[in-house]
């Protein structure tokens, strides 16, 4: 049975099938935009999550040395105290020799005692320094308070080291060395690498290619057959 079109009757069902299963060419790019938009905005959103991780290092960072200028306040005697305690006795639950003389030894004491005797039980006579870890400059800021994230005075995130050892992970000299060889995975080395990436791109200058020398009939080299 013929259509009034003079097509058979089922040739339009066929080619509106056809229609169907493949879309119109503007749809097709319509779709890549759309998807391309998307990893667009997923980029832009890693990139501002990147910078808001470096805010205090914008603010606070030092000059070209690459020092570190966040000030640091002042510890209380009580979180030096919960420091200590933390790295002397990392599990209080379970009783040792050293902790039941601690006890013994600081029952009714001042903060201060205590803090002193346990320095002398970490480190003896041995040169030691307590450490912002991870480093202040490092550190997110609170845009409404001003304040560091974590607190500059969380006993948490401070630790007491060998003198050595501390200006190892600031500067990367190692211990016992006369002078610095490398930096790399210091906190200074961190700093500047925080700060060149922050500053705007540098454009690749492109080296300018030089032309082949042309070579006139008179001056090309003399071949075997010459």
């Amino acid at each position: 049975m013929a259509s009034i079109s003079g097509r058979p009757a089922g040739s339009g069902i066929a080619a509106g099938v056809a229609v169907t299963a493949s879309p119109c060419p503007n749809v097709r790019i319509a779709g890549r935009i759309i998807t391309a938009s998307r990893e667009l905005l997923r980029a832009m959103q890693v990139r501002r999550n990147f910078y808001e991780s470096v805010e205090s290092f914008r603010r606070h960072a030092g000059g070209a040395s690459g020092a570190i200028a966040v000030k640091r306040p002042r510890i209380p005697v009580k979180v030096r105290l919960a420091v200590l305690e933390r790295q002397a006795f990392p599990d209080r639950r379970k009783p040792t020799n050293g902790l039941e003389w601690y006890k013994l030894s600081c029952h009714g004491h001042s903060p201060t005692k205590k803090v002193k005797w346990l320095l002398r039980f970490l480190f003896g006579n041995e040169p030691y320094e307590i450490d912002h870890d991870p480093a202040l400059v490092l550190r997110k800021r609170n845009r409404v308070t001003g304040k560091l994230i974590p607190d500059a005075n969380n006993p948490k995130y401070l630790v007491y080291r060998h003198k050595d050892e501390h200006l190892q992970k600031t500067v990367g000299r190692k211990p016992g060395a006369e002078r610095t060889v490398t930096s790399k995975g210091s906190d200074v080395w961190l700093t500047k690498k925080f700060r060149k990436l922050e500053g705007p791109p540098r454009r690749k200058r492109k080296i300018p290619s030089r032309p082949f020398p042309k070579w006139s009939s008179s001056a090309r080299p003399a071949g075997k057959g010459s």
